[in-house]
């Protein structure tokens, strides 16, 4: 795959990530949560607690904020 190629698809994949967030913002039917997003030695770390339920805490990292959000909503995602 040539670095051109994985631009745009990482273009896509972050238009689409910032989509989720919002969509996650807006959302008033889960509206007691806790989302943090920190970056950190070139890792980024997004984890959601819901606070009626603090054991359903999500949690990814990973190299940029596209793969550490679906890591996040999805443990079985691996990025390619």
């Amino acid at each position: 795959m040539t670095n051109a190629k994985r631009d745009e698809m990482a273009s896509g994949n972050r238009a689409q990530v910032e989509q989720q967030l919002l969509a996650l913002l807006r959302d008033e039917d889960d509206d007691n949560f806790t989302l943090t997003i920190t970056h950190s030695d070139g890792r980024w770390t997004v984890t959601k607690i819901s606070l009626d339920d603090p054991a359903s805490q999500m949690q990814g990292t990973g190299s940029d904020f596209a793969e550490a959000w679906h890591l996040a909503e999805n443990p079985l995602f691996k990025p390619t």
